[in-house]
């Protein structure tokens, strides 16, 4: 039996203000990429000495992600704020999205939520997708919320592909980088043979990061480099 091909992922940054330049006849999608605003636990987080934030995967303690007061973390004041001007840069920038993909997360939840209500004339599926979010386990702000609870507070999002009940994916064993960013080639490679050309997607830092970093391919900085909360950029991802 013959092997499957193996597709690379080539990320090219649109600058912003300006259109994306597509290549007649290439497989290519142009994609929104938006950390959520600032959440409870990264305001908590900036109280600790940096490089020290999480010591998790080495066993050792001091992690503020581990408070459980933050288990699904919310946005914080400025978050919401971040979220709010997140919202007119969908139009600004590149082509307005044809679909929205949004972590089921609450950091997420409302960071799409509060940006689209910017855009009342953009109207587009929203569909919470479990493939977008955080590196998962161990840290409670990582924890998703039971569907029953966010499909209720969110009921403009599409939630049918999420399970009911308690998070069944969030465990004691942290997410290596290597498996988020897998998972998140699976999820850019999904969107590959959709029929639409433009997405966004709401999602968070180590996702983004190590998708971009470990799973495309691009020599630009100003992609690679980590998103800042409430961040957005515009890529034009082509398919090889």
């Amino acid at each position: 039996m013959a092997s499957e091909a193996v597709v690379q992922i080539h990320c090219a940054l649109v600058p912003e203000g300006t259109q994306p330049q597509l290549t007649e006849g290439a497989s290519q999608k142009v994609v929104h990429l938006i950390r959520h605003g600032q959440g409870t636990h990264n305001l908590f987080a900036m109280s600790f000495p940096k490089g020290r934030l999480c010591m998790c995967t080495r066993g050792l303690p001091g992690c503020p992600y581990l408070n459980d007061e933050h288990f699904d973390a919310h946005l914080t004041l400025r978050g919401r704020r971040q979220a709010t001007a997140a919202g007119p840069r969908l139009l600004q920038t590149a082509s307005p999205p044809e679909v929205v993909f949004v972590s089921p997360l609450s950091r997420t939840l409302q960071t799409a939520t509060i940006a689209l209500s910017k855009c009342p004339n953009l109207r587009v599926p929203v569909i919470a997708e479990e493939l977008t979010r955080e590196r998962n386990g161990v840290h409670p702000c990582d924890k998703r919320s039971a569907r029953e609870h966010v499909e209720a507070t969110y009921p403009t999002v599409d939630f049918s592909n999420i399970e009911y009940g308690p998070d069944p994916l969030w465990t004691l064993k942290r997410e290596t980088e290597d498996e988020l960013a897998a998972r998140g080639k699976r999820f850019f490679l999904s969107l590959k043979d959709r029929p639409e050309t433009t997405f966004a997607v709401f999602s968070h830092s180590s996702f983004l990061y190590n998708t971009i970093t470990r799973s495309f391919v691009s020599d630009d900085p100003n992609v690679t480099r980590r998103f800042e909360t409430g961040e957005s950029r515009a890529v034009v991802l082509t398919y090889k």
